[in-house]
């Protein structure tokens, strides 16, 4: 039997004895710990062996008696044992596992640096039942793994349960960490070079903005901080001196207060600026403060003309009145990456529109945000093409720029459209085959009338997932369109639409509803009931034009699908959710039940680059499902699970065409589908339920695939199925 003191001599002196060794710290917590086993057992008047084999020599024990196996080459061995048969007939019935606080790892490199083979000398128990001590073979380039004893890998994650970065292990270094159940996950993070290193990084920043912070503060007059831009001192000394001067300083000085009210634009145009900088206006229209900006360009007042932002005492020069703006950068987002393009001067920058009848005219929105890029920027060439739901136009030449660089603007909006309906056929040509680098979306006012907000919640999302499943990290902005003027009809739409962009990461509201509500919805805004006025519109283009202004450096959050739509096979929960196994009337593991109709392969109507899909045919309620098999529903049980399926609702069916339901048992049982299309879709797109839980006692789990939910006649083909752990939002799923 192997002692406590054998494992030291082995770490101190090696056996045989090597006078060049080294101490092995790995050896010698196994020592302390195998000491502590044994301490244990003897403090509870148990027998102790090494080995099953030698605990069954033991043939005479009192009944009741307790024994301890710790060192047996089967880990599943050894435990705490009782003798549950006589005092001379012993049988030794193992009970539990043995207390283990501290379990060492030896990682001597079997593996590799990512993917760690290690070993234990002490059998691994159930998830948080002991601490694992390691010394790392060699330093990670990526994520890593563990496989103990020759058991599975299980991810070895940060103490926050992130990935661990290059480097996060360092050679002979030492690290804590527990089994989750999941994974493995550090006691604390490591990494304190990289940490003190982006702390001194800090305060160096910190320091120089101190120091730029006192130079703003005290510069000297006339002697620029930063570019031609001046120190307070510098500003105070020229309006003391310009205070001086003057012989009605002391007026100046009252008639300069923020508090002394303007009537009107003419009267601050006529304000001397050299006098004056700041000016409160009383006009309900334009009622706030302005602030005198000698170099705001021509281009951007010019843009004004109805002198809400921008009141220009010369329209032909630099300078202008400009309008406080209450608009937090943090709201505009989503224009950044666009913006920062632009001003790159260089390559074409690309903005999509998808819309509905408020979108496709020269006098609406997209178009008028394309002449407002057109002033601000005359180095550059203005293109928009307009969608006829098939293809884009040639283009309309807004500008011919002094440069070479490029602004496109693409307009994917026909009267009567739903958002819905650019994710069939249409999405091909009108999304997928450009490369946006900001998409502005509204299309609210044709699904006006919904019952419910979850309703417009799940449509929403379900095109902006489809729309980052092609396109991951494109910054989309949801521009709220105006509330019908004699009705409420829109407020779940609205609703529904906020719900949407709280739950995805990163996306900006342009809100052009509020400013309605707020105001009564004024007759003067509309030109009928549903569509905006020239009013109306300038309402819209002035919060947009302020929230293209406004964008700084706070930059929309990365956001894509690639993790489960890269690697189906990986991450999907289904068997054959693809179909791929399809040597009979239905794909291998869906079965068939309910309704009347029938279910084939269609070799006909197939999604692009496959050769057939799934077709289910009702004349009734029809549907194929798949229940989860006994290892699937252990995997589910108590997790939280989003289901996509790319699917094609042919015309002439009912509104529950190509519905996908969910249904479990247990507490909280699920019950939940797909949101209704509405109307026939002439093309394939994702649909989606997400962010379902599993109940942890279900006791099944069942996917059922929908050529009608109704009584009517339908058809719906499918093309594939993917159930995956994860809430929905981008980068949630993790794999099987």
């Amino acid at each position: 039997m192997t002692t406590p003191a054998d494992t030291a001599r082995r770490a101190i002196l090696g056996i045989p004895y090597d006078p060049g060794k080294k101490p092995e710290r790995h050896l010698l917590v196994q020592a302390f710990e195998e000491q502590s086993i044994v301490a244990g057992a003897a403090n509870t008047g148990s027998i102790v062996k090494d080995t099953k084999a030698n605990l069954d020599l033991v043939t005479a024990a009192a009944v009741g008696q307790m024994a301890w196996v710790v060192s047996d080459s089967t880990a599943a061995n050894n435990g705490i044992y009782e003798n549950t048969g006589t005092s001379s007939a012993t049988v030794w019935t193992r009970r539990t596992d043995i207390p283990q606080g501290t379990i060492p790892v030896t990682d001597l490199g079997a593996g590799t640096a990512n993917a760690i083979v290690a070993t234990t000398g002490l059998p691994v128990p159930a998830a948080f039942k002991a601490l694992f001590v390691m010394s790392p073979f060699e330093a990670n380039t990526d994520a890593v793994t563990i496989a103990l004893n020759g058991g599975a890998a299980k991810p070895l994650k940060t103490n926050s349960g992130g990935d661990l970065e290059a480097g996060y292990l360092t050679a002979a270094g030492l690290v804590a960490f527990v089994d989750d159940g999941t994974s493995y996950r550090l006691m604390s993070d490591v990494a304190s070079a990289a940490i003190q290193a982006a702390a001194e990084a800090a305060e160096a920043a910190a320091e120089a903005a101190r120091d730029k912070a006192e130079l703003w503060a005290d510069e000297a007059e006339n002697v620029p901080v930063e570019g031609a831009q001046y120190s307070a001192k510098h500003h105070a000394l020229k309006s003391a001196a310009s205070a001086t001067a003057s012989a009605a300083s002391a007026a100046a000085a009252v008639q300069m207060s923020e508090t002394l009210p303007r009537a009107d634009r003419a009267t601050i145009k006529a304000l001397n600026t050299a006098t004056y900088t700041v000016a409160y206006l009383t006009a309900a229209d334009v009622q706030g403060f302005y602030d005198w900006d000698a170099t705001l360009p021509i281009a951007l007042h010019q843009s004004d003309p109805s002198e809400t932002d921008y009141i220009a005492p010369n329209p032909a020069a630099d300078g202008a009145w400009v309008r406080r703006q209450s608009i937090d950068p943090a709201d505009c987002a989503a224009f950044v990456p666009a913006k920062r393009k632009i001003n790159l001067n260089t390559g074409t920058t690309t903005f999509l529109f998808l819309g509905d009848s408020t979108y496709d005219g020269s006098t609406e929105p997209p178009r008028l945000f394309a002449n407002f890029l057109a002033l601000l920027y005359p180095t550059h060439t203005v293109n928009i093409y307009y969608s006829d739901g098939t293809s884009y136009g040639s283009a309309t030449v807004i500008q011919t720029g002094t440069g070479s660089a490029i602004i496109d603007v693409y307009v994917a909006a026909v009267t009567g459209y739903r958002l819905s309906q650019w994710m069939g056929s249409r999405f091909a040509h009108a999304i997928e085959a450009l490369t946006p680098d900001l998409i502005i979306i509204s299309t609210g006012l044709n699904i006006s009338g919904l019952n419910s907000r979850g309703i417009s919640r799940a449509l929403h999302i379900e095109a902006i997932q489809q729309i980052l499943v092609q396109k991951p990290g494109t910054p989309i902005a949801f521009h709220l369109p105006n509330p019908l003027r004699t009705s409420d009809n829109m407020i779940n739409t609205v609703a529904g639409i906020r719900d949407a962009c709280a739950w995805m990461p990163g996306l900006t509201i342009i809100d052009g509803y509020s400013p309605y509500i707020a105001t009564g919805k004024p007759l003067a805004w509309y030109a009928d009931s549903t569509h905006p006025n020239s009013v109306g519109i300038g309402v819209l283009m002035r919060l947009l034009k302020r929230m293209w202004i406004a964008a700084g450096a706070i930059l929309p959050p990365p956001r894509a699908f690639d993790s489960w739509l890269a690697d189906r096979a990986k991450f999907n929960i289904l068997y054959n959710g693809d179909f791929a196994a399809f040597a009979s009337a239905l794909p291998d593991s869906w079965g068939s039940e309910g309704g009347t109709g029938t279910a084939s392969k269609d070799t006909v109507d197939h999604f692009t680059g496959k050769t057939y899909s799934l077709k289910i045919d009702s004349t009734a309620a029809k549907y194929v499902r798949q229940i989860l098999d006994a290892t699937q529903l252990a995997f589910v049980k108590g997790k939280v699970l989003s289901l996509a399926a790319r699917l094609k609702a042919t015309s002439g069916g009912d509104a529950s065409t190509g519905r996908v339901f969910i249904q479990t048992d247990g507490t909280g049982a699920v019950s939940t589908s797909t949101v209704d299309i509405f109307y026939s879709l002439d093309g394939y797109c994702w649909k989606f339920i997400d962010n379902i839980r599993c109940p942890a006692d279900a006791t099944y789990f069942r996917v059922f695939l929908y050529g009608s939910a109704g009584a009517g006649a339908s058809i719906a083909n499918f093309d594939e199925v993917i159930l995956y752990v994860g809430d929905g939002r981008p980068r949630e799923a993790r794999p099987v």
